[in-house]
């Protein structure tokens, strides 16, 4: 029996390379997230801007924030093709601008968001509101 080795793999969501440099996942999730806004762009345009604001947040915002402490220290060109998503969710319609600007949306850049999570992260470890395994690799 023949054990092949792969380029990369997909655990919880996250595609991983062999390098570890994230582009498998950031070649993933772009395609993926642009074809949920074509999609969401002629259902937006008969809602109100409650339920586009929901939708949008649902689709998109909730996968880009899904696992993004793991991009702490992508390289800016991986950052920037993340970006994207984030600006055309936000042109998708006039009144949603406010809505993925808010906090709860990746109100920060791609790169800032993930560096407020990872912020987040390790004050929570140091308070001793996480579990004891995430305080141990914060404090040593």
């Amino acid at each position: 029996m023949q054990i092949r080795v792969s380029e990369s793999a997909r655990d919880l969501g996250v595609v991983l390379d062999s390098q570890l440099s994230l582009s498998s996942h950031v070649a993933a999730l772009c395609p993926a997230e642009f074809f949920h806004l074509r999609k969401l762009r002629p259902a937006i345009r008969s809602m109100t801007t409650a339920a586009a604001r929901t939708a949008v947040q649902a689709f998109i915002c909730y996968r880009l924030d899904y696992c993004n402490s793991l991009l702490y220290g992508m390289p800016d060109g991986l950052f920037r093709k993340i970006q994207s998503i984030q600006n055309a969710a936000a042109r998708l319609s006039p009144g949603l601008v406010d809505a993925i600007t808010s906090r709860r949306c990746t109100g920060f850049s791609v790169r800032r968001r993930v560096d407020y999570k990872v912020a987040c992260l390790v004050h929570h470890s140091l308070a001793g509101l996480t579990l004891a395994y995430l305080a141990d690799d914060v404090d040593s």
